[in-house]
């Protein structure tokens, strides 16, 4: 018998997990999204969609792993972002390509629902215009930012997506990313909890939704008029490429590898954390806990407990490093969000971490 425990007792998976998909992520930033049963990130014209147990153990034996090719008319189609949305019918898959076809599965990314595709320019000569920011507002709006700089607002419903409005009067680069104020919902973590809160002054959730530009300049958007609100300026122009609104703060990470906390109700950057040494890829966040995770290309993996009125300070609670890893995706997931799951550029694997950091090692699949 095993001095570690009784005999035929289960057993911890042994950290880190690598599950093995023999797809790589594109390099591409925010690739990693995560709903109840799944795990998704783009490869090539590829979404690749890994069904997990919703207890914690990942790679027990019983992967599955599906490969779902971006439906497109054009020759050389390929994905941009692949991200679980939230609506009143469900949980859909959306993705996004570089012709500008926005498309919506369910779940499991066995059915298309529907899909929609921007006209082509009719200057030949023009670009066609490619997507790339998704997020929803967990009832029926979906939005899509794309290389103009402009954000498509479309109606989704189950069966249905439909184009209701082009808001085109702020960004100029292009739109990397797009966050709303009900990506980071919890049960049990009410308005006076969100940002801000650190303040004491206890202010609601702002009902927003917030973009981030090849400038790294941030808009804030009315969720229900559609009208710009604010807008944060970076000074040097350097470009942004992942952001998270969670209760009155817009969280950005930049290309210098800064993250900062934009106050939503006072408009102003509250505080700013220099997190990495590269661009941060990704960002996640679990409300309950308040807990921050990064990830960047210099292939460290952060983690922060966020600010509340009990403790108003930022807390670093974990610093990891991935060896040979240049981060794309970063989810929580998992059994209570216990997980830190991470995608890398030029790897056939998805590699799995507790939230603890566990023991970290490097790993070439076969």
């Amino acid at each position: 018998m095993s001095s570690s425990g009784k005999a035929g007792a289960p057993q911890p998976p042994a950290y880190p997990i690598k599950l093995s998909t023999k797809s790589s992520a594109s390099m591409v930033a925010n690739n990693l999204t995560v709903s109840k049963h799944h795990l998704a990130y783009s490869h090539g014209n590829k979404a690749i969609l890994i069904e997990h147990e919703h207890n914690g153990l990942l790679g027990d034996g019983k992967l599955r792993v599906s490969r779902i090719p971006v439906k497109s008319a054009d020759v050389g189609d390929l994905i941009t972002q692949v991200k679980y949305c939230r609506f009143s019918f469900g949980t859909a898959l959306v993705m996004t390509s570089q012709h500008g076809f926005v498309h919506m599965y369910d779940e499991a990314g066995l059915k298309l629902l529907n899909y929609f595709q921007l006209p082509k320019p009719e200057d030949s000569s023009q670009p066609t215009r490619r997507m790339h920011g998704i997020a929803s507002d967990g009832v029926s709006r979906l939005i899509v930012g794309s290389s103009t700089g402009e954000l498509y607002v479309f109606t989704a419903q189950q069966g249905q997506i439909s184009l209701d409005r082009t808001l085109s009067s702020v960004h100029k680069t292009p739109v990397y990313c797009i966050s709303t104020s009900a990506d980071f919902v919890s049960e049990g973590v009410g308005g006076d909890e969100g940002g801000g809160a650190a303040e004491g002054e206890g202010e609601a959730k702002s009902n927003v939704f917030c973009s981030v530009d090849d400038e790294g300049q941030v808009a804030v958007w009315d969720l229900a008029t559609l009208e710009c609100k604010h807008v944060f300026r970076d000074k040097n122009k350097q470009p942004a490429y992942t952001l998270a609104v969670f209760g009155n703060w817009c969280i950005v990470g930049t290309s210098t590898g800064h993250v900062r906390f934009y106050n939503l109700a006072k408009n102003f950057l509250q505080m700013e954390v220099a997190a990495h040494s590269r661009l941060i890829s990704a960002m996640d966040i679990d409300a309950a806990k308040r807990t921050l995770v990064t990830a960047s290309e210099d292939t460290w993996v952060n983690v922060f407990r966020l600010p509340s009125k009990a403790s108003p300070k930022i807390e670093s609670l974990l610093s990891k490093r991935v060896p040979s890893c240049i981060l794309t995706g970063v989810a929580l997931c998992g059994k209570d969000k216990s997980l830190i799951g991470m995608t890398a550029y030029d790897t056939r694997y998805l590699r799995v971490m507790p939230l603890d950091g566990g023991g970290l090692t490097s790993f070439n699949p076969k």
